[in-house]
């Protein structure tokens, strides 16, 4: 499924988990609690730097594994507002 596609159903759904995004070039997670993003990583960056560029891969994949969360908030952004500006 696309990352878009995806994040849009857990937003709505209140999903808890983590989405594993990837690509030939570039693979990363985004975690999720309640349905809000809460943190994201990448090879090289954390935080709202890694779901930027996370979101910005063409073409990746995306999977979500569901009930898994361990993760404290970093991300203080609404999940409404970086779906907005990434992909709206």
């Amino acid at each position: 499924m696309k990352l878009a596609e995806l994040l849009h159903l857990c937003l709505v759904s209140k999903k808890t988990g983590i989405i594993t995004v990837s690509h030939p070039t570039a693979t990363g997670k985004i975690y999720l609690d309640n349905g809000a993003i809460i943190d994201a990583e990448s090879s090289d960056r954390s935080g709202v730097q890694a779901f930027y560029a996370l979101a910005t891969i063409p073409d990746a994949d995306a999977s979500l594994e569901e009930n898994q969360h361990a993760r404290v908030k970093v991300i203080a952004e609404r999940s409404e507002y970086l779906l907005m500006e990434e992909f709206g």
